[in-house]
């Protein structure tokens, strides 16, 4: 099946989630601060989010009904609390295995820091949906080749400031943009 291919920044558009920070999983940020003669500068380490999902542990494959091969719908998502200098959410979901590189399948940005989760084919009143990888703007699900499962990320970033995006925002707008928190959630999928 032909599509679009889309580079992602680094690992992650998003720049500093779990994938792109060593010694995620810590509790509570480090302090920040310049070097001094005794020692180098200490580095921001981003507050954990725990994200879930009710209908895949973490690692394992989606259900088919979250792919296109099936009804094409988002996935629910479940998440822990964000500190309280959290202005707005931000998650990305990516291939990593996709044939070009990695290939982002949904982008969302303005979920308001009091979210909890979301809904199968829903998301939270506030939030905008960016421009996938197949050219539309909102959720495309899984969609490798057949053959060989691949691997796919959701990050969720709670980010200090709020970036007020319009519908359609290129998810590299969110590089380099520091969070407060972030957390991610694992799966896999295979077309037979």
């Amino acid at each position: 099946m032909g599509r679009p291919r889309v580079a992602v920044l680094g690992a992650l558009v998003l720049g500093a989630g779990c994938l792109a920070v060593a010694g995620c999983g810590t509790s509570a940020p480090t302090a920040t601060g310049p070097a001094t003669a005794t020692g180098p500068a200490t580095v921001t380490t981003p507050a954990t989010i725990r994200v879930s999902s009710p209908v895949f542990a973490t690692g394992g494959p989606i259900p088919v009904r979250y792919t296109c091969q099936g009804a094409d719908i988002s996935p629910p998502l479940r998440w822990t609390p964000v500190p309280s200098t959290t202005k707005e959410l931000a998650l990305l979901m990516i291939d990593l295995n996709a044939p070009g590189g990695t290939f982002t399948h949904w982008v969302l940005a303005g979920i308001p820091p009091a979210a909890r989760g979301m809904a199968a084919g829903r998301v939270p009143r506030g939030a905008v949906a960016g421009r996938n990888g197949f050219g539309k703007i909102g959720y495309g699900g899984p969609c490798p080749p057949a053959g060989k499962p691949h691997n796919y990320v959701i990050d969720l970033t709670a980010l200090p400031k709020r970036l007020k995006l319009s519908p359609g925002f290129a998810s590299g707008v969110l590089a380099g943009e520091r969070p407060v928190a972030a957390g991610v959630l694992r799966g896999t999928y295979s077309r037979g």
